[in-house]
């Protein structure tokens, strides 16, 4: 049974619902931003890339926004939508300490299958909130939230990749102390005899 809808709250609904899609692409087009340099670090090769960018994403988005529009209607749809906001959020930051390429597949795969209960599930929402004659207009709002974290994904991600490499920009970390001996001059090598080395 879905949860009793209170009559008041549309516009916190839709602004709700507009900054959670802001966040949903904002995430998803995060890889194109930084591909170039996930690409040098994991050696990959160009279809190994395209595997992460698209089918690993498109597909398990595709298979499972199925089922999960399926839930959205028999379920209470405010829980599996913060259920599935909580899962892509993990594992955007389960990105930043990845270590070859299948883990890095296993995140993709992950986002996806959190991002595919969004569209469903909010639509199924505004159309609870919002009267016919509203509705095209309240979907219209929360669609261009999406719109706009493409653009900033695709615009912010590779800027602060360039800034503080691409792991600290999707999960930022406490930079670890350095080296004592940076900004020292190293002290000369010396032979064991006392002898400087010729």
């Amino acid at each position: 049974m879905k949860a009793p809808m209170k009559k008041g709250g549309a516009v916190t609904a839709l602004i709700s619902l507009t900054a959670i899609n802001f966040v949903c692409l904002y995430d998803r087009v995060q890889i194109s931003g930084l591909a170039q340099p996930i690409k040098e670090e994991f050696g990959l090769s160009d279809t190994q890339l395209g595997l992460l960018s698209g089918t690993a994403f498109g597909l398990t988005y595709a298979t499972m926004a199925i089922p999960l529009g399926w839930l959205s209607d028999r379920t209470n749809r405010i829980k599996l939508l913060s259920a599935a906001l909580a899962l892509w959020s993990l594992m955007t930051a389960f990105a930043a300490v990845t270590q070859n390429f299948a883990q890095l597949a296993l995140s993709r795969i992950g986002v996806a299958a959190g991002e595919s209960s969004f569209t469903p599930t909010a639509h199924s929402l505004l159309a609870d909130y919002f009267p016919p004659h509203r509705r095209g207009f309240a979907i219209g709002i929360e669609t261009a939230g999406a719109m706009v974290g493409i653009m900033t994904g695709l615009a912010v991600s590779g800027w602060l990749a360039a800034a503080f490499g691409w792991r600290r920009h999707r999960w930022p970390r406490p930079q670890r102390s350095p080296p004592r001996t940076q900004g020292r001059v190293p002290a000369p090598l010396r032979h064991p005899s006392g002898l400087m080395p010729t």
